[in-house]
């Protein structure tokens, strides 16, 4: 697969900038110049900003007040791979405990080779906090997802959106190979079309990209070397099953706040899967 965007090419945006402010002489005081407030914006920034921390030290205040440290927050059992999106919290949705997630998020809830930091997290999770269950969390309405499905901005393109470009293009891929008839009708309708938009969050073409972005996600996460290491254990009967790991598919609906269960979950051979508490997803094709 080749990325939209080159990571050359990011690195190049990235130099580029830099070159800018050296050839202009910029030093640490001319460069701390631009993040000053503008007085001719008054205070009104300021306060909005205090403001919003304001509540965040509230919210924390009231956390302290009921908190109490606990050595069961040392006992992790799910390793949660989520979407970067402010909708989307996995302490909120699950209302759970301090500890009980280790927490891997970006966008579009993406497991990929190239992501040394998520792979540096996968790695810990598994082999040393000896984690029991990973969970590839999507959610409807996803915009990293949706950006996939449009058309890519033209250039000159600034070096935030080009790497935005390149993040996404795993699930341009999904999008432009699936063979989910959802998609298919949606990609079908978008080729008669020189320029794309995203798509509106309730297209179900949109929302079936989001669920196979979940399913091809999974399969990325269960042949990783690192699974695939531990799995080869189980068959030489090397472990037991306390060391096994099981990795299951989750999508988040937004608009009631259910998560479902895409019933594509994954564990050692002979090893039965744990049931999982969660509904399936209606007319989702499992594997």
């Amino acid at each position: 697969m080749r990325p939209l965007v080159h990571p050359f090419l990011v690195l190049l945006a990235l130099c580029a900038s830099l070159t800018g402010y050296l050839v202009a002489g910029a030093t640490p005081t001319s460069l701390s110049s631009h993040l000053q407030p503008n007085p001719a914006d008054g205070n009104s920034s300021i306060s909005t900003a205090q403001s919003v921390f304001e509540a965040l030290a509230a919210g924390n205040n009231a956390f302290r007040a009921n908190y109490t440290w606990s050595d069961a927050y040392d006992s992790h059992h799910f390793l949660y791979w989520g979407c970067s999106d402010s909708i989307i919290s996995e302490g909120t949705i699950f209302k759970a405990e301090v500890g009980t997630f280790v927490v891997e998020r970006n966008m579009a809830n993406q497991f990929l080779d190239l992501d040394n930091s998520g792979q540096g997290a996968f790695g810990y999770a598994i082999n040393q906090l000896g984690i029991t269950h990973a969970i590839v969390m999507g959610h409807y309405g996803c915009s990293g997802v949706a950006d996939a499905i449009a058309t890519p901005p033209p250039p000159p393109i600034d070096p935030g959106a080009a790497a935005h470009q390149h993040w996404i293009g795993p699930v341009r891929e999904i999008y432009s190979t699936s063979n989910r008839t959802e998609v298919v009708v949606l990609r079908e309708k978008n080729e008669k079309h020189s320029h794309v938009d995203p798509p509106p969050f309730t297209d179900p073409g949109l929302r079936a990209l989001i669920e196979e972005n979940v399913r091809v996600n999974v399969w990325r996460m269960a042949t990783s070397t690192v699974i695939q290491n531990l799995y080869h254990k189980f068959s030489r009967n090397e472990t037991t099953e306390d060391h096994a790991v099981f990795i299951h598919g989750f999508l988040y609906d937004s608009e009631d706040g259910q998560v479902y269960n895409l019933g594509i979950s994954v564990g050692p051979p002979g090893v039965r899967i744990p049931d999982v508490p969660f509904p399936l997803l209606p007319d989702f094709p499992r594997w």
